[in-house]
Order: C-alpha cells, then structure tokens, then sequence
C-alpha cells in the first residue's frame, strides 16, 4: 500500500479531465514505481449503500517484469448511514461457485491520514463529494439519505496473481464482504479480464504465487512489558520507545519518503512526527524558497482515547495499528510546513485512527501487547 499512496494523492488534489480509461498505467518518478488499475466500477447500487471497486497492480520502475506486477490489490470505498466496517472484514470471491478467500480488508492509509474529505457525521468520513470517485448523483443511496448523513468507508487487501487468473477465467463472480454481498455484471466482467491483460507480461505469464507465511503468535517473552508480567507505565513506554525508534519505517503519504521520530513519548501523552528526511538550508535562503518540500505531519495523542483491544499488527508484521475508543475523533494531526515549521492550517485535523508502519520484524505481537498494556494503564490511571 506503501507505492499506491502517493499516486493517489495526486489525483486527490486535482487531477481533472475527461472520464477515466478502463485501464490506466501510470509512472511516478518520485517512487520509481508503476500502477495498473481499473477504473471505479460502481458494484452496488442500494438505498442503503453505494458502493465502488477497483483492481490496481503495481512494480518497480517502468518495465514491468518478466513476471508481472509484484503487487496486487482491491480497493473498495462505502458510502453508507452507518458504519458497516468497523471490524474490517474478510473479501470472499465466489468465480462459479467456487469460494476464493481473497484477505482481510484494512482501511485505506490515505483516508487514514491525509484527511482529505470534508463533511459527514462525529466519528465518520464523507466520501460522497470526493475527487477520487464521487458518488453520481443519480445514486439510489442519495434519493434516500442526505449527502452529510452518510458515512464514508474506504478500505483495501491484498489479493494474488493467481486469485485474478481465477477470478478472469469465471462466467459468473459473486462477492460477499462482511455482510454485504454483490456481483459483478458483464461490464464489470469485461474490466477484470482486461485487467489481467493489461498486468500479463507480454510473451509471458504471472508469476506463480509465493506462499506468505503468516506469522505464528508465540508466547510473549517474559521482559516484554504486558498485562502478563504488570510492567509499570515508564517500564512499558521506555520499551516501547526503544523498539518503534528501531524499527519505525519511512512512509510516503505526501510525495516522498518521510522519516518518523517520537517527539514526546512519556506518560499517557504520545506525540510524533513525519517529516522528509532534508537537511534545510538557513531560513530565508534562496535555497529554501526555491524548493517545494512535503508538509511535515505532527500526530498527538492521549492512550486513554485508544480502545486497548483493538491494537492490531498485520499479518506481514510492517504496521502497529490503533483505533480511538467508540471511533471518536480525537488524535489530532497537525500540517506544518516543513522549510519555516508553521502551521498550514488554523486547526488540526482530527482521525480517530492512525499506525506506526514499521520495518521487518519479529516484534510485531510484542509492540501489540505492549502498546494495549500502556493503554489500559493510562485508562486506569486518576484523570489528571
């Protein structure tokens, strides 16, 4: 998700024209990376929600390999009077009948983070005017629901070369995404078979697909700070300060790579901090009026906002992940900009999730176990 960010950002700020190309293969030079991807096909026509789909592929550079692209995935975005995927549910493809487990679905980083839509309801997102794909106004949700009533979900898993090859050579696809269930039309059929075209190397095949080893659960280790060994409050932040300093990942969400550093790690007030790894020149400088750098993002935080049981690590252990209690809107990320450090706007945004995303490692359920036993300390602990 990592490659898809900044791309998609773009078209976020302002990309306009004509309609979309069914298929569309796009080069960015700053990630060094090419995306394939689908239009949004519009799967789901309800009064109750409306709902949109769409297949990207994505490699290294501008040739695509002999072995096609190195990663694939669906991205689906939910408009809807409620929140129907508050526990990110499993992706199920039925290709004639046969039940394909595609993943677990995760929110998509950039509505995570980037903040972009406006409007909607306390604890929710409004999709409905978005530039990435805007609900037609034709939509039997909007005949029944005002546009600022709706909730906003957009989401995303992973799927394999292997899955698309199935799912392209079906007469007939049915999907079920929690409880919600949709099929695709011969329109929407003609997409994912011109897809599969488009990320097939040519003269070539898909790379079969390697097997992911998901990773074991193992017993906590018995230093690790968790409710098991009831580590103090400074005993568990210190090891947790000192893992996420090792192993915090860049992240590219606002056109190149950013460098995360804790800027305020004690008690139950967490802060950091996602800046582009530049050396400035002095303020004022011509140097520095003539470079256009990626805004700066400062997070803030309390653990006594965060849901203890919802700490989750992915599967491939590269991101920590927490969600507000009851989804309120409270971790505030603030814009600066990065040459003067001002802030860009008056008030922060508020999210009421946000990750850590991370560096290979064997820590993953242990950062878990830690960062869930921190929390519950701070919500145990005399408000202040």
């Amino acid at each position: 998700m990592r490659f898809i960010s900044f791309v998609l950002l773009l078209l976020l700020l302002g990309q306009t024209g004509g309609p979309p190309a069914p298929i569309h293969t796009a080069y960015d030079e700053s990630l060094k990376s090419t995306e394939i991807k689908t239009n949004w096909l519009y799967v789901l026509n309800n009064p109750d929600q409306f709902l949109q789909l769409k297949l990207v592929g994505q490699f290294r550079g501008k040739q695509m390999p002999k072995t096609g692209p190195e990663i694939f995935e669906v991205e689906i975005i939910s408009q809807a009077p409620q929140h129907r995927y508050v526990g990110l549910p499993e992706l199920v493809a039925i290709a004639d009948g046969a039940e394909l487990k595609i993943g677990k679905m995760d929110q998509h980083p950039i509505q995570a983070i980037m903040g972009m839509f406006k409007g909607g309801q306390k604890d929710s997102e409004s999709l409905v005017n978005n530039t990435v794909s805007p609900v037609p106004a034709t939509a039997a949700v909007l005949a029944q629901h005002k546009a600022a009533d709706l909730v906003g979900e957009w989401i995303v898993t992973k799927i394999t070369g292997t899955q698309l090859m199935t799912l392209a050579n079906a007469t007939k696809i049915a999907w079920k995404l929690g409880q919600t269930d949709f099929s695709f039309n011969e329109i929407q059929m003609t997409r994912l078979k011109q897809f599969v075209a488009a990320i097939t190397p040519e003269g070539g095949q898909l790379a079969k697909d390697t097997p992911v080893e998901k990773k074991v659960e193992r017993p906590l280790r018995t230093d690790t700070p968790s409710d098991a060994n009831n580590s103090s409050l400074k005993d568990t932040l210190d090891w947790l300060r000192k893992q996420l300093s090792k192993y915090a990942a860049n992240q590219s969400v606002t056109g190149g790579p950013q460098v995360m550093t804790l800027t305020k790690f004690s008690n139950c007030d967490i802060e950091w901090r996602l800046a582009p790894p530049v050396a400035l020149d002095a303020p004022g400088s011509r140097a520095n009026s003539q470079t256009n750098l990626p805004l700066t993002l400062d997070y803030v935080l309390n653990l006594k906002d965060l849901e203890s049981e919802a700490v989750e690590v992915s599967d491939s252990g590269d991101s920590l992940r927490f969600v507000t209690r009851n989804h309120d809107q409270v971790i505030q990320l603030i814009y600066k900009n990065t040459r003067t450090g001002n802030d860009v706007y008056t008030t922060p945004r508020l999210l009421n999730s946000a990750f850590f995303e991370l560096k290979q490692n064997d820590l993953g359920g242990e950062m878990r176990a830690a960062l869930s036993h921190a929390i519950k300390l701070c919500q145990a602990s005399p408000a202040k």
